[in-house]
Order: C-alpha cells, then sequence, then structure tokens
C-alpha cells in the first residue's frame, strides 16, 4: 500500500528493497493509484506509473494499479490507456525478472522492537503517514544517492542471512536481541563490516536501558549516557579528510550518545553545542566517529543520529559523512557492483538468477511543490553512466533487455565494465555468464 499521503517512489523503493529479503514470500506487490491517493479522480502523469512499476521490478515485486471509478462503475478510458502502457512493458521483463534475487552485498536492520521502544499504545496519524523508522528511511535514501546493492533485514532476515552479506548498517536502532548480537559479533569477526550510529544497541528487550552498548566489544567503545540536545557537531581532527565534507564542524540534529574509546581509534570528535545560538563549542566532549578491529573486520560508529538526522534535514553533508564512513569499512572494491558518473537521483539494482546477473538503473524526478505527494512527469535523459561489476569470468554476453540489444564491455582482473546507455526512466541489462 501507498503511504497516506499519496504515492511516492521512493516509499516503493524501501519496501521492495524490505521485502525482497524476506524468505517465504513468492510474490508481492505495492499499489499505485491514479490519482495522488485512494479517492482521488485525477490521473497522474503516465511517466508516474512507469517509473513505480521499474522500482518495484527493480526490486523483485510487481505494481498494483488500483483505480477509483465513478459511482456508475464505468472506468475512465484514459487511465486504462495509461495503465495498458505500463503493463506492456512489465509482460515484455517479465521472463528475465522471473526467478531473480538480489544480490547480498551491503544490508540495513529493521528493528521492530527499536520502531515501538518510542512510541505510544496508539500511534499518532502523522506517524502512519511517515517512514516506520526515520533512521532507516535516512539509511535508505544515503545507500541509494550512494548507488549501493543492498537490502533492508528485520530480526530474523539478520539472524538467518547476514553471513552471506558484506557489510551492515545499523541506523540508530536502539534494541538488540541476543541472536542479533552474536550474529553481528560472527559475521563481524569473521571479516565483515558493521556501520552504526546513535543509541544502537542502548536497550535492552524489555525497552530498559543499559549500562553498555549491546555491541560494546565489537565497537571498541564504552557507553557513558545519553546527552538529550537539539543538535551537536562532529569535528575532523588533524591528518582526517572525509571527502568532499568542508574544513567545518559538521551539525547533527538531535541528542547524541556519550561515549569512551576503549579498543577503537577516534577518528572525528563530538563537539556540543553551547551558548544561546547553540553553536559549536570550543573543545570537544568525546569520540564522535570511531573505528574498530573486531577480529578479521571493522565497526565503524557514530555517536550522532546520522541516519535519522539525514532523514529529517537532507542536508548533502550528512550523506557525504555517511558515504565516507562507508568507505572506510566497505570501499568500491569489495562491494559486488560500482556505479560511476550517475547523478544521485539514479537507483541501481543489482539481481542474480543463476550464473546470470541483471543490472537495473531507475532515474527518478520530482517536482517543484512544497507540500504533497510528488507527482512525477519530467525525467531529464542521463549520460555517461559508468557500470562495473565483479565477475570471476569473462561473461558471454551484456545484452540491453527487453530488447536484448548487445552493449559493448570490457573484463579484465576479475571486474567486468561497460557504459549504460542514455537513461530515461529505466534500463534493464541482462549479463549472461
Amino acid at each position: 500500500m501507498p503511504p497516506y499521503p499519496g504515492v511516492h517512489s521512493l516509499d516503493f523503493s524501501l519496501e521492495a528493497r524490505y521485502l525482497s529479503t524476506q524468505t517465504g514470500i513468492a510474490n508481492w506487490s505495492c499499489m499505485a493509484t491514479r490519482g495522488n491517493g485512494w479517492g482521488d479522480y485525477s490521473l497522474r502523469d503516465p511517466a508516474a506509473f512507469v517509473h513505480e512499476a521499474a522500482v518495484l521490478l527493480a526490486g523483485g515485486g510487481r505494481p498494483y494499479l488500483a483505480d477509483d471509478s465513478y459511482p456508475s462503475g464505468n472506468p475512465d478510458a484514459a487511465v486504462y490507456q495509461v495503465y495498458r502502457d505500463v503493463n506492456r512493458r512489465t509482460e515484455e521483463l517479465e521472463p528475465l525478472l522471473k526467478g531473480c534475487v538480489p544480490v547480498k552485498d551491503l544490508a540495513i536492520l529493521l528493528s521492530a522492537d527499536s520502531i515501538w521502544s518510542n512510541l505510544p499504545l496508539v500511534p499518532t496519524r502523522e506517524w502512519m503517514s511517515g517512514p516506520s523508522s526515520p533512521p532507516v528511511a535516512g539509511a535508505h535514501k544515503v545507500l541509494v544517492e550512494e548507488h549501493t546493492q543492498f537490502g533492508i533485514l528485520n530480526r530474523d532476515g539478520l539472524v538467518e542471512t547476514l553471513v552471506d552479506y558484506k557489510a551492515l548498517v545499523i541506523p540508530e536502532q536502539c534494541i538488540l536481541s541476543e541472536p542479533e548480537c552474536a550474529a553481528v559479533r560472527r559475521f563481524v569477526s569473521e571479516g565483515g563490516a558493521l556501520i552504526a550510529t546513535g543509541d544502537t544497541g542502548t536497550r535492552d528487550v524489555h525497552n530498559r536501558m543499559q549500562s553498555d552498548f549491546s555491541l560494546a566489544d565489537v565497537l571498541g567503545i564504552r557507553y557513558l549516557g545519553r546527552a538529550d540536545v537539539r543538535r551537536a557537531f562532529l569535528r575532523a581532527r588533524s591528518g582526517i579528510a572525509p571527502s568532499g565534507i568542508p574544513s567545518m564542524d559538521v551539525q547533527v540534529r538531535g541528542g547524541y550518545a556519550r561515549i569512551e574509546a576503549t579498543t577503537a581509534k577516534t577518528l572525528m570528535d563530538l563537539v556540543p553545542a553551547t551558548g544561546p545560538k547553540l553553536s559549536p563549542a570550543d573543545e570537544p566532549q568525546g569520540p564522535g566517529v570511531t573505528l574498530n578491529r573486531f577480529g578479521k573486520g571493522q565497526a565503524i560508529y557514530c555517536a550522532a543520529p546520522l541516519f535519522g538526522a539525514y532523514h529529517q534535514d537532507g542536508a548533502s553533508v550528512l550523506r557525504k559523512l555517511a558515504a565516507w564512513m562507508l568507505q572506510q569499512v566497505h570501499p568500491p572494491e569489495a562491494r559486488s557492483i560500482v556505479v560511476e558518473n550517475a547523478p544521485l537521483n539514479v537507483e541501481v539494482s543489482y539481481n542474480f538468477r543463476g550464473q546470470d546477473r541483471l543490472v537495473h538503473l531507475v532515474n527518478f524526478s520530482g517536482d517543484k511543490r512544497m507540500e504533497g505527494a510528488q507527482r512525477l512527469q519530467d525525467f531529464s535523459t542521463v549520460h555517461g553512466i559508468r557500470v562495473r561489476f565483479q565477475c570471476a569470468a569473462r561473461p558471454k554476453r551484456v545484452v540491453l533487455a527487453p530488447e536484448t540489444q548487445p552493449v559493448a564491455y570490457q573484463w579484465t582482473e576479475g571486474w567486468a565494465r561497460f557504459e549504460a546507455r542514455p537513461l530515461v526512466i529505466h534500463s534493464a541489462y541482462m549479463i549472461e555468464c
């Protein structure tokens, strides 16, 4: 189902990243409606439906196109003409999509216990119309904009399948069960990468504050308490130059965890806000970003609520900081696929079926209204996107689907590379290995 205010492709993307990781679900879909929401008799632009369908197809689902007919029961011919065109592309792609599943590269944890930990017994309507977990929504947005291949796991999915992934993001999920902690410890000790932020693992399964982090040994830090403030700042130490981040204190909205390092190395300091204007203090209070080696793997931690703040503010510096943290423990060369020269509005999904691979590139557009659901309508063509992916042997061929047009590619030292055709809304590339 779409969110209450209307249909947003980004919401479909988040649902797709979650539902595609669930075991035992053979088929799933998300509902797109003719207008801004259910009961709206206007008709959105055909490109919006094509885009929403593309997001779902790339994630392994199907579009469910819904209509609210007039009281007479007579449907509008214009609505079904648009739906016909959308369904024709779905029909053409379906033979290539059947049996495809996402490549397991990076995972985000979505903890149901953490969602409910700070909510009233009857959630407000405002919460019902927004993401269930703003930090997860923020992490999802960062990884989409960084063109990363990832899935969203619940507690059971993490315990059962984390071993198949290369990296894990825990975005301010305050409750971690013992099975989850055991799975994460084993994962990192055997070479996995962990990115954690904020109050991750600070409460027990009964929603009571703990004296230390559930993953204190993995993170290499000790929990000292929480500062409930409006904002704080992260300050880079001498010699640390996060990519693309200006040489100034980085503001992060919200309270933060007060910590001290045990075995971890401090990369950035936490600077409290002070004075009537809540500007950064002269001296830091303690570590802000730390890096720890645990067994064969590494764990990086940010004491501020980085992902929740990015969902709320959308400040580019927060995305760049999150991307820099990811690069410290899970650099591009360790990933299964890398997309270069693509703007933030291009999303990549990387699936496989047997030995074959399927790369989806989905463009995103919006409008300039200040409120309400986005009305997608004008997609600017994107040129020159470069795709490279790990491939042990030279692929037999790369083709643009469903047209099966051959695409030139190179293969050297375990990586295959090709330049994508100009992207308007959705392109799919079948790689036959």
